[in-house]
């Protein structure tokens, strides 16, 4: 039997603005002679799966499902895993729990969702794909560079990083083609969006930036000289 390989190299080879996705895996060649043989070569498999770490790496997607796992690589020592087909179970969706308004900035917080692996914040004034910002693994976020007496909407998605475990095993060239055991694995990650919250409405206007409750509970706020957050009037967000 073969000895296991190395754990191999996965660098990704998506397109500039996915999808398609892809995967290029790539191995040290296992010099046993029963494998590296010229006259009669052993061969390669690729073996991946989404989400979970260790055997059976039993994925389905690659080739836009046509391609399962394990895949049959021959004596290369490189191959690519293309047409993939990320997902991840869809998170919470996290909910804005304040926005407080300040000279030229905004300052966000959500609630934390137990799934995901960063946060996209959404702002603008007509519609909330005006601008986006990925913030990372955070709860809160200051919106800066604002235009004061003006209403800008708000809202913030949870973003999940499907995961992709590769390993390679090595077959050798006798009848029986023993194949060795699995490399330690691999491993690669695509964001997804899942959950984008309710939308915010909050307006800035200049001077200053000094708020206080009007209306505990209620989502009104009075600000002294003339800066003023409003939580009425939500819609909701886009999926």
């Amino acid at each position: 039997m073969p000895f296991p390989l190395l754990a191999p190299t996965l660098s990704d080879v998506s397109d500039a603005s996915p999808p398609p996705y892809g995967i290029e895996v790539s191995w040290s060649a296992n010099l046993a002679y029963r494998v590296t043989s010229s006259l009669s070569p052993g061969s390669y498999r690729v073996y991946y799966v989404q989400n979970e770490s260790g055997p059976p790496y039993n994925g389905t997607d690659a080739g836009s499902g046509t391609l399962p796992s394990p895949v049959e690589a021959g004596t290369a020592t490189t191959f690519i895993l293309d047409n993939l087909q990320p997902a991840a179970p869809a998170p919470d969706t996290p909910q804005l729990l304040s926005a407080g308004a300040l000279n030229q900035s905004v300052a966000l917080t959500w609630s934390a969702v137990s799934e995901a692996t960063a946060y996209q914040v959404y702002w603008g004034i007509t519609s909330i794909d005006e601008n986006s910002s990925d913030v990372g693994d955070v709860t809160t976020f200051t919106v800066t560079g604002l235009a004061n007496d003006a209403t800008y909407l708000f809202a913030v998605s949870a973003l999940q990083e499907p995961v992709y475990h590769v390993s390679v095993t090595s077959l050798d060239n006798t009848q029986n083609r023993n194949e060795s055991d699995f490399s330690p694995g691999g491993h690669a990650g695509y964001r997804t969006e899942r959950g984008r919250s309710p939308v915010e409405h909050v307006e800035c206007e200049s001077g200053h930036h000094d708020c206080v409750s009007r209306s505990p509970g209620q989502g009104v706020f009075h600000c002294h000289g003339g800066l003023r957050r409003r939580l009425g009037g939500r819609s909701p967000g886009a999926a």
